[in-house]
């Protein structure tokens, strides 16, 4: 079984994706962005207070798009150059608290 990581994907690619497919913003309510598009019967709804979007936001955004994973995938590494994270360092140091 092919494992996908769509944990941690920034939300401007998330934003990036739905308007490469051809989606529109429609409007915030309540800090949620619906995107819309014209042969679509439901809309995308997006939170927009988190950023990165969550693994379970990504899979339900895609199964309200009819996408696969690995186009989403394949979107954000020819984007960003890396799959998942938005370009997050592994030997980033963090500073000891004092």
């Amino acid at each position: 079984m092919n494992t996908m990581n769509l944990s941690n994907i920034p939300l401007d690619a998330v934003r990036a994706f739905l308007l490469q497919r051809d989606y529109h913003f429609g409007f915030v309510h309540s800090g949620h962005e619906l995107w819309v598009k014209e042969n679509m019967v439901r809309p995308v709804v997006l939170r927009a207070g988190f950023d990165p979007v969550p693994e379970f936001m990504i899979r339900n955004i895609l199964r309200s798009m009819d996408v696969r994973g690995e186009e989403l995938e394949g979107f954000v590494a020819a984007r960003y150059g890396c799959t998942s994270g938005g370009g997050r360092k592994k030997d980033r140091k963090v500073p000891a608290l004092l």
